[in-house]
């Protein structure tokens, strides 16, 4: 495995965890994204899928399913998420309503899943900087850059993405 790769499945979920935000989330939903990693010349590219596949009412969490494709290899990872560390619709909509004064910018990003009005949202933390389109979509975003201090390159486009059904009361 390359070096581009072995530091993709690392990288991926440092740099998204961050920033994931599930639209209303419901077991079923589903997002895949071509991605593209760069260091310099190298480029590596595959994809991306997030799942949430479980809902305890109890814990108050969700079980997600990240699966990542590069290089004919595949990795797998499951975790539980807490619902208060996921955006809702509601959430997702003030983000969009109030894109400008969060620092944001209002974009509509095309994508092999359609198009899709978005805000577009400057990420900067120790690890880089970059941005997130942040729309109405399973998992709360159409697009990503994120330039790493060590010269990694991350960028991300929805491929599609299927909704599923909210969990009963």
């Amino acid at each position: 495995m390359s070096f581009l790769t072995r530091s993709f499945l690392v990288i991926i979920t440092l740099v998204l965890a961050a920033i994931f935000a599930e639209a209303t989330p419901a077991v079923g939903d589903k997002s895949v994204y071509d991605v593209t990693l760069t260091k310099g010349s190298q480029v590596v590219t595959g994809q991306v899928s997030f799942e949430l596949t479980a809902f305890d009412k109890d814990g108050n969490s969700w079980t997600q399913v990240s699966t990542t494709e590069f290089n004919g290899q595949t990795q797998t990872q499951t975790d539980k998420v807490e619902a208060k560390d996921l955006l809702d619709d509601t959430t997702i909509d003030t983000i969009l309503g109030d894109c400008l004064s969060r620092g944001g910018q209002s974009e509509n990003i095309q994508s092999p899943a359609g198009e899709f009005p978005s805000c577009a949202i400057p990420v900067n933390n120790a690890k880089g900087s970059g941005t997130v389109w942040v729309a109405k979509v399973p998992f709360g975003f159409v697009k990503w850059i994120s330039h790493r201090r060590d010269g990694i390159t991350v960028e991300g486009l929805l491929k599609n993405f299927q909704t599923g059904t909210l969990p009963s009361p």
